[in-house]
């Protein structure tokens, strides 16, 4: 297991929330990607079984909840 970075110890929730919600919108952009690659293939029969779309929406939703929440805690102070 990798130690917690001292910059991370006491940082914010606010700050721990962005952060993750930065990870999950760059999740995100990593569904569609992987889902443009697929739809593109070049052996139309090889079928995947990965729902990237619904991935997608899952890990956008989340990220922008969690920077939402975010934005909110720092403009509170």
């Amino acid at each position: 297991m990798l130690p917690e970075p001292a910059s991370l110890r006491f940082a914010s929730d606010a700050t721990l929330a962005g952060l993750w919600g930065i990870a999950m919108l760059l999740l995100a952009g990593l569904t569609i990607w992987a889902d443009r690659r697929r739809l593109k293939r070049a052996e139309f029969d090889r079928v995947g079984w990965m729902p990237w779309p619904k991935l997608f929406f899952v890990c956008a939703l989340l990220g922008i909840m969690l920077l939402g929440m975010a934005l909110k805690g720092w403009s509170s102070g």
